[in-house]
């Protein structure tokens, strides 16, 4: 088995696997018509990732009005977590918010691992969502801007 992570566009037949990562990932997940949705309104935002053809994780990005971008969810399978996935993801989602002014994205405050990635790609902490998920965990919120060069 290798390590090396390909990408490609979600496909609707992927949608299990995408929901089976989902549910081993979260504790609140988002519903199949959520990502269903996502992926007939915003086909380009949504990326699989693939390891030996097998679909390991995924993200979530969507373009918002007045230029700005989100990340809505992304997930990676915990046994292939910390193999390049997530950051392979991440820079999936940057490409394809490219031309946003700031990208934005939600994240447990108890997930310190994806919040070390995050601030990898450059994305600070903006605050806090009290209370965000339904256990009552509060969500940090995180911004990505996109600098003018000087």
């Amino acid at each position: 088995m290798s390590d090396r992570v390909t990408l490609r566009p979600c496909r609707f037949r992927d949608l299990r696997r995408v929901m089976e990562i989902e549910n081993e990932s979260f504790t609140d997940p988002y519903p199949w018509d959520e990502f269903a949705a996502h992926l007939l309104l915003n086909r380009s935002g949504f990326v699989v990732a693939c390891i030996d053809s097998e679909v390991v994780g995924y993200v979530l990005a969507a373009r918002e009005e007045g230029g700005e971008g989100w990340i809505r969810s992304i997930a990676v399978v915990p046994g292939f977590r910390r193999r390049g996935a997530g950051a392979a993801l991440m820079e999936a989602a940057m490409e394809s918010l490219a031309g946003c002014d700031r990208v934005i994205l939600l994240a447990r405050r108890s997930n310190e691992a994806a919040m070390a990635l995050y601030r990898k790609f450059a994305f600070t902490e903006t605050g806090m969502v009290k209370g965000y998920y339904r256990d009552g965990e509060d969500a940090v919120k995180f911004q990505w801007t996109q600098h003018e060069p000087e």
